[in-house]
């Protein structure tokens, strides 16, 4: 699992890119700012962080979190 933060302005077309690329979109919270929580493969992880740092031109955090196996 992964946590992506974005601000409000952002959110909504990043949610959308998310999950026009494939990343499943597992719980969206607003707040301060926008936290998704997004299911990524550990072998996605490098590449994820490239493709995020151009979509959001740099403004995204992002944390890895625990892991989550089939489902769950």
């Amino acid at each position: 699992l992964a946590t992506v933060t974005v601000d409000h302005q952002r959110a909504g077309k990043l949610q959308n890119e998310l999950r026009a690329t494939g990343r499943e979109v597992r719980d969206v919270r607003y707040a301060e700012a926008v936290t998704i929580e997004i299911g990524l493969p550990d072998a996605d992880v490098d590449a994820f962080r490239g493709w995020l740092a151009d979509a959001t031109a740099g403004t995204a955090g992002f944390e890895l979190g625990g892991e989550a196996y089939g489902d769950a």
